[in-house]
């Protein structure tokens, strides 16, 4: 097993970026070396969004808190991400 530790310059003010970098370049570069069977990524922020649904909203459209993750779990499919009501 080889640990390797990948930091951002001190002057690096978009984390995000960073984050995408190493997930979307290194890791894949990485993965293509031969004798390397697994890339696990560690210690990055992850992103979130938030949803606070208006409840009268939510009455006058007949909807519920189920309905309303079920609706984002969907759009989020393609992206692998996680969705929690």
């Amino acid at each position: 097993m080889l640990r390797l530790h990948i930091l951002p310059q001190k002057d690096e003010s978009d984390q995000s970026i960073f984050s995408d970098l190493v997930e979307k370049v290194i890791k894949k570069r990485v993965e293509q070396i031969p004798g390397v069977s697994v890339v696990d990524i560690n210690g990055q922020s992850e992103n979130y969004i938030l949803v606070t649904p208006n409840p009268q909203n939510m009455i006058a459209y007949g909807l519920d808190a189920s309905d309303i993750a079920q609706a984002i779990k969907s759009a989020n499919q393609d992206l692998g991400q996680s969705v929690s009501a």
